[in-house]
């Protein structure tokens, strides 16, 4: 539908477009370090980005859905989410990554952890889901309820409101940056 104008590499890319970096990541392909994608992330994240860098990845680094839920030894039971939150959030926080998209779980769910906002958008149609199943410290807002999310970036500033059907906004952030 969209012409690719980015660095496509198998089910991961990068896309530089205006005043952001977007990086798509499969959660679903080999994560761990010493993996393709994870060697290519860091590599991607070592290199000049635009002001403000956006990551989407179908699971959660931080959900209190169903799919959150943690095992007897504290860590998420579903592998994606567990090698995500041990090997790829740290990245995200080394090289300030701003904003960090996901699904899986079905409503709306935004963290703040070090410096990084997560959002889990999982409501465009499908059967909702009941967040507070699992444990997530890092929540600012939750919703169980059909939306979408507008994102808008200016040359200092990304903000995304999280929208309903109606076209009322239920939560809404910014991301503030100095122009150079």
């Amino acid at each position: 539908m969209f012409p690719f104008a980015g660095d496509r590499r198998t089910d991961w890319y990068r896309w530089d477009y205006g005043f952001h970096t977007l990086l798509v990541l499969d959660s679903c392909s080999p994560m761990q370090p010493g993996s393709e994608q994870y060697d290519w992330l860091a590599q991607q994240l070592r290199s000049p980005r635009r002001k403000f860098t956006i990551l989407a990845f179908h699971h959660a680094v931080f959900t209190s859905g169903p799919h959150g839920r943690l095992g007897d030894d504290g860590e998420p039971v579903e592998e994606p989410i567990r090698v995500a939150r041990r090997d790829w959030r740290p990245l995200f926080e080394k090289y300030g990554v701003d904003l960090v998209l996901h699904g899986h779980d079905h409503f709306y769910e935004r963290s703040a952890y070090r410096g990084v906002q997560y959002v889990v958008t999982g409501g465009a149609g499908a059967p909702l889901y009941d967040f507070g199943r699992a444990p997530n410290p890092h929540r600012a807002k939750a919703e169980k309820s059909h939306h979408y999310c507008r994102i808008t970036i200016t040359p200092t500033r990304l903000s995304l409101e999280a929208v309903r059907p109606d076209g009322r906004v239920f939560d809404s952030f910014f991301i503030r940056k100095p122009e150079k």
